[in-house]
């Protein structure tokens, strides 16, 4: 078990009721109450605690943890932003890549997450409850994070993310200035998203688009 490399035992130093479980899978399973504590602005706090059930898988932080609320404190409902098998979620793919890049370790990932997750349900406001569910809802959320108004100018980001900057730099710029990438400032959005996964994960990702439409 390779618990110092992903940061299990800063995980379960920073979480001490929840504890390491064996799986049978080459993941690792963190398991128990998970407490919640804020004060937001305004001095209000917020106490809470949820029973959680955090699924690892080996190739962390390259692949995302699962991570399932086993107390039915939440209502499995797209509602409430739980999946079809349970699972909490926490935000599209690639904005949990971001997040997950700004700090690699399970206690970062908690952090940013889970905890805002699990927050906005405690005060009865979830921070992207304006989404769609599903596939328009991750549609929506890119549109956000690459600054663009249409899913076909989504794809193109997302496709220009999948090849080689010098392959990349020839095609049409998807910010609709009409010039290519190479030539135009918003290379720079797309470069800085290269650096959240590589290559091979964007073209992954484009495909699991595609099969859900």
């Amino acid at each position: 078990m390779r618990d110092i490399s992903v940061g299990v035992r800063d995980f379960l130093k920073s979480h001490p009721r929840m504890s390491l479980r064996p799986a049978k899978s080459a993941n690792f399973i963190l398991e128990g109450i998970y407490e919640l504590f804020a004060i937001d602005e305004n001095g209000k706090n917020t106490r809470d605690e949820y029973e959680l059930r955090i699924e690892v898988p080996k190739r962390f932080p390259n692949e995302l943890p699962t991570v399932f609320e086993t107390g039915r404190k939440i209502s499995r409902s797209p509602d409430n932003h739980v999946n079809h098998d349970g699972s909490l979620c926490l935000g599209s793919p690639l904005r949990l890549k971001a997040l997950i890049n700004k700090d690699s370790t399970l206690v970062g990932f908690t952090s940013n997450c889970i905890f805002p997750f699990l927050y906005a349900h405690s005060i009865g406001n979830f921070l992207f409850g304006e989404l769609s569910h599903g596939l328009d809802g991750l549609i929506e959320d890119y549109k956000e994070m690459f600054n663009v108004p249409t899913r076909r100018q989504v794809v193109q980001s997302l496709t220009l993310c999948s090849l080689r900057r010098r392959v990349a730099n020839k095609r049409k710029c998807p910010c609709g200035c009409g010039r290519r990438l190479g030539v135009c400032a918003y290379r720079e959005k797309i470069n800085n998203f290269r650096r959240i996964a590589p290559r091979s994960w964007f073209s992954a990702h484009i495909f699991y688009l595609e099969s859900q439409v």
